[in-house]
């Protein structure tokens, strides 16, 4: 998890405990409820979702080529008759395999906790000088 605290800095550790008033992570560090402003935690993809990307884009051409026609997947060669079925099986495994395993890589921050009476604003003040005018510019960002 990765804890912001009211000061801007975000500090990564693990849960050790927590209460109504604390949070406290394992190494010992403690904030107190006011001073937290956001919470996040990683989180990955699930390794499912890219293994059925994987058989549906890398596999399921070949597959559903030879499901439709018989005649298609045969190789005409005694002994290989099956060949093009088992490269579209080993290819349908492959791409399921990388598919899961890409999506496995995959880590997203989610927030889980953000303070909301806690809120930067920030003020900004700049020259605005032109040909025979001079002025300011202020702004504000919430």
């Amino acid at each position: 998890m990765y804890v912001a605290d009211a000061s801007g800095h975000e500090i990564k550790g693990k849960l050790a405990a927590l209460s109504t008033e604390t949070l406290m992570l394992q190494g010992g560090t403690t904030f107190l409820e006011h001073d937290v402003t956001q919470i996040r935690v990683e989180r990955q993809a699930p390794p499912w979702r890219g293994a059925l990307i994987g058989l549906a884009a890398v596999g399921g051409p070949g597959l559903a080529a030879c499901a439709a026609d018989d005649d298609w997947c045969d190789y005409g060669e005694v002994g290989s008759e099956n060949l093009f079925r088992k490269i579209a099986i080993f290819t349908t495994a492959t791409g399921a395999v990388v598919g899961g395993l890409v999506d496995r890589s995959i880590k997203e921050k989610t927030i889980v906790f953000r303070s909301p009476s806690r809120r930067a604003v920030l003020a900004g003040i700049s020259p605005l000088l032109a040909l025979g005018r001079a002025g300011i510019q202020m702004s504000t960002r919430f």
